[in-house]
């Protein structure tokens, strides 16, 4: 089943829930069909022999009662209308006694015993009506001793009739019971089995969605993250199992056109622009773009390496000329500092005079500051002796 399309094992989902279905459907009316039969049985058999039973018992008491008033009154008029009557229940009971014959399914000595019965009670009557023009005591005598229990034990045996169908339709109810009840266990029993099955299904059926599909997002997730050394196990021949074929195909071609990209980039880094790649038939679509673009790079690059290898050239020649240049400033340099040096004890003798010169001037400054003193001192004792000649 796991190499089946999604759409092929849906419709093999449905159709076993619905197999289930009309199996449950297909019980559930056998069942009912079995407790109509039942039920018709009981209608048509046992209900009508009981109904029947009922008939003939009420046939043999009229039977009785009109023999009685032959026996009691003896109006030939009436005694027609009693006999007619008779010959009327005696046709009913004839005509039920043989429908039971044809339908009753029980013991058949049940019906012998009643058959017997009936056929003597019948020959009684005939010779108690035929007692009762002659002789109506004794005619009353033969009704009360040897026609009733005759009659009694007809009845009886319609009784017994009764009860062996009253029991027949009570085992056809029991039956039909148990078969009810076993129906509902049965049913119960494919509910549940077909519910089982249902959550069983719906459970396969998501995982075997949901499973490749986490691990097709997960290792969507690894390759957003950079990581394309990823494993994505799922096979199948259904669309989910096409799409992770194509995941992975996918997966590889990046993997690939990376690499090679990186190896491309990481050689012309080191200097080398003689390379080619080596999985030109992994770019395909947009990435022969990304081809190009490297291709380009890579020109660009080693035609600005050439300009730049020119012009160190240039530069090594012209630092040639610079270092001739400071040569030569090197040994006027060495002649000026000669002349500085001579300059400079120069400097040091006029130096040491002006020094001389300072400290004699220090110390004329300082006669010149005692002269004043001894100037000042001479104002004051001529002031003081001109104070003292005006006095």
């Amino acid at each position: 089943m796991k190499n089946l399309k999604i759409w092929q094992k849906l419709i093999l989902t449905f159709m076993m829930i619905i197999v289930l279905y009309c199996v449950t459907v297909v019980l559930s009316l056998n069942g009912l069909r079995q407790n109509e039969e039942k039920y018709s049985e009981f209608y048509n058999v046992g209900y009508q022999i009981t109904n029947r039973v009922m008939n003939m018992r009420r046939g043999l008491q009229i039977i009785v009662k009109d023999i009685s008033f032959i026996t009691i009154d003896n109006d030939a008029q009436k005694s027609e209308t009693y006999l007619a009557d008779i010959e009327k229940e005696l046709n009913l009971m004839s005509e039920n006694a043989t429908w039971l014959h044809e339908n009753f399914q029980g013991e058949q000595t049940l019906l012998d015993k009643f058959e017997d019965s009936i056929s003597r009670a019948v020959a009684m009557q005939e010779e108690v009506i035929k007692l009762a023009n002659t002789d109506l005591q004794k005619a009353q005598e033969m009704l009360l001793n040897e026609y009733q229990p005759l009659v009694e034990e007809a009845v009886n045996g319609l009784i017994n009739i009764s009860n062996a169908v009253e029991l027949d339709a009570e085992q056809d109810f029991l039956s039909t019971t148990e078969m009810q009840s076993q129906l509902e266990v049965e049913l119960l029993i494919l509910a549940g089995a077909a519910l089982l099955i249902t959550i069983l299904l719906s459970i396969y059926l998501t995982r075997g969605i949901t499973r490749p599909v986490h691990e097709l997002e997960k290792a969507a997730g690894e390759i957003v993250n950079g990581n394309f050394n990823i494993q994505v196990t799922y096979e199948s021949k259904d669309e989910l199992g096409k799409l992770a074929k194509t995941f992975k195909n996918m997966t590889s071609i990046l993997e690939d056109v990376i690499q090679d990209a990186s190896m491309l980039l990481r050689e012309m880094a080191d200097g080398n622009f003689d390379i080619r790649t080596q999985a030109e038939e992994r770019y395909v679509g947009e990435f022969q773009g990304l081809l190009l673009a490297i291709r380009k790079l890579n020109r660009d690059l080693s035609a600005t390496m050439g300009h730049i290898n020119m012009s160190a050239d240039q530069v090594a020649s012209g630092a040639g000329q610079v270092s001739s240049g400071a040569q030569a400033l090197a040994q006027g340099a060495t002649q000026q500092a000669a002349a500085v040096e001579e300059l400079a004890a120069t400097i040091a003798g006029i130096s040491q005079q002006v020094k001389d010169t300072a400290e004699n001037a220090r110390s004329a400054r300082n006669q010149s500051n005692m002269a004043g003193d001894e100037v000042e001192e001479c104002n004051r004792q001529m002031h003081d002796m001109m104070v003292a000649m005006e006095e």
